[in-house]
Order: structure tokens, then sequence, then C-alpha cells
């Protein structure tokens, strides 16, 4: 049917009761009529059915591996002391030990226990299997699980390293292999100077000033502390403005 065609819309209705099939019914439906196609004569020799001329062609057999290697999907990834993180998993192989350089890998969903690792020219370098991850304090404050996994995965590292050193051993001759000894820098003590810092007079608030002020015999001595140290509220400005304007005032400090 094409869009528009109420008529056929209609009548694909009534005849199926607006009857949606199934993924199992519709593959049923197709399977059937593909059959009842096949039955018919062949257009370029009328002697045999399409099945048959189908049958008489020879398959390809496909390699369902490289098929599958095709099919899989390429990421960057760089590849660190860990090895190679991919969706929060480790995947390590002795063929990228010691590499600190981008690879690309290719992984399949369906199959996450390894990846195929390719260089930045698109070598072939190994492939990476999955490791479980271990936390470094496992082997003290793990289970025993965890205990076990760490020794396995530390002896690992351990025979990879020996392997290593051997086939270094083997290439080169032990002139090349002369190890450099460094004589180890004496460390020098250094006195620490310690700077005496000038102490600080702590100001003290006005609540503090309020408390400690002293209890005056005379006005003038009051007015005299209150210039040394301030109005600390508004009853001593009243009192100072009215004290200014007194005689008392007139005659000792104006005179």
């Amino acid at each position: 049917m094409k869009r528009g065609e109420k008529l056929h819309l209609k009548l694909h209705e009534n005849e199926t009761n607006n009857h949606i099939p199934t993924v199992q019914e519709v593959i049923k439906y197709i399977n059937c009529w593909l059959e009842f196609h096949n039955k018919k004569p062949c257009p370029n020799d009328r002697s045999k059915s399409i099945q048959e001329m189908l049958n008489s062609v020879e398959k390809q057999h496909l390699n369902i591996n490289i098929l599958n290697t095709l099919m899989m999907k390429t990421e960057c990834r760089t590849i660190t002391k860990h090895g190679i993180t991919f969706l929060n998993m480790h995947y390590r192989s002795e063929a990228i030990l010691g590499l600190r350089e981008q690879v690309f890998i290719r992984y399949s969903l369906f199959d996450l226990s390894k990846i195929f690792v390719y260089s930045a020219k698109g070598e072939f370098l190994c492939i990476a299997k999955r490791v479980q991850k271990v936390h470094p304090m496992a082997n003290v404050l793990g289970t025993v699980k965890d205990m076990e996994e760490y020794k396995q995965q530390y002896k690992k590292q351990q025979q990879i390293k020996n392997r290593l050193v051997k086939q270094i051993k083997k290439n080169f001759t032990s002139d090349e292999l002369q190890v450099l000894e460094i004589e180890q820098e004496q460390s020098i003590e250094i006195e620490s100077i310690i700077e005496e810092k000038p102490k600080r007079e702590r100001v003290k608030t006005a609540r503090e000033q309020q408390m400690n002020r002293p209890i005056f015999t005379s006005n003038y001595e009051k007015y005299e502390w209150l210039m040394k140290n301030g109005c600390t509220n508004s009853d001593d400005r009243t009192w100072l403005t009215q004290y200014i304007r007194s005689d008392e005032y007139f005659n000792l400090y104006e005179n």
C-alpha cells in the first residue's frame, strides 16, 4: 500500500480485523511466501523450479571468524601501566608490556573476554585478554579470593619479568648490559631557621572596654578617659557633648 490509499487500508482492516502480527508470525508468513515463490518455474530454465536452480548453485563457505572480525567495532585507546582499559575492565598481553602509546582495539560485545590490538599504522599486535581488577591492598585487607587473585597476578608478572630479562641477556652482550653504579649524593642537613614573629597585641572590643572602664570620681576624669579610649555607646557621646558645653570644661580647658 502507498500513503493515502484509504480504500486499501479499510480492506486490510476488514480482512485482518486490524490484527498486528508478531515477529514470529511475520517470519512464518515470509517463509511461506518464499516456499510458494521458489516452487514457480525458473524464468531462465522452465524445466526447473527456482528452488532447484538455487540448489544447483555452488555455495560460498564463509569463515565465521573472519566475518566476526570484520563486523567488530574499532576504538582508540592508550596503553597504561594497567594495560588497556576498556568498559571499566583491564586487558593485558606480553606483547604490549612496557608500551605507552595509542593503539586501536577491535572488540565484539558478544565476547568481551578478549580484544584485538592494532598499532596506529594498522599492524596487528596481539590479542589482549581480560584480567580481574585487584586492589593494591588486597594482599593485606582483601578476602581470601582477593588474596589468591593478587598472588596469581603477581606471580605472572614476575614470570614475564624473568622471561624478559633472559631474552635481553640472550640478545645483548655483557658489555652492552653493563650497568653503571650511581653514587648516592650525600644529603646535607640544613638547619631550620625559626623566625620569631612579633606578638600582636589584641585590640579590645567595645564591649570589653565598657566592662573594664574605671569608676570616675570627677567629671574631668571621665572626660579625659573618653578622649583617650573613645565613646563606646550613645550615652557616653551624649554626656561628652553636654560636658563640652559646661562651665567646668570652659574653666579647665578653654582658659
